[in-house]
């Protein structure tokens, strides 16, 4: 806990050097929990690094042992931008959370602030 606290510090700083070395000691990390990985998914977001974020959230999804119930959908919609949401929403589908009233909130809200929702 105490080194995601640091690495959201360092994000925080929105300095080039602090988040290098906060991925850095992101990196060295040897059982990375589900809070240290939204820490780093929500600081590439802040900084505009939607390749980062996405990247990040590819990894997270892929490490063992890790689950992916629908409070982490959420973490990540909120943080994501349009590509990395929409890459978010079909893995929601594809684990069945899109049936979750709080991640079709999240989904609303994230199209909404791009002014994606249509209304009749």
């Amino acid at each position: 806990m105490i080194v995601s606290l640091v690495i959201d510090w360092c994000f925080c700083m929105s300095n080039w050097d602090y988040v290098n070395e906060a991925h850095q000691l992101f990196d060295e990390i040897p059982d990375k929990d589900l809070v240290s990985w939204i820490l780093l998914i929500s600081v590439f977001s802040r900084i505009g690094d939607a390749g980062s974020s996405l990247n990040a959230f590819y990894m997270m999804r892929n490490e063992d042992g890790m689950c992916l119930f629908e409070i982490t959908v959420i973490s990540s919609i909120l943080v994501c931008g349009m590509v990395e949401g929409g890459y978010v929403h079909e893995f929601a589908g594809k684990i069945v959370l899109l049936s979750e009233t709080k991640v079709l909130n999240s989904l609303v809200n994230m199209y909404g602030k791009y002014g994606l929702l249509n209304a009749p």
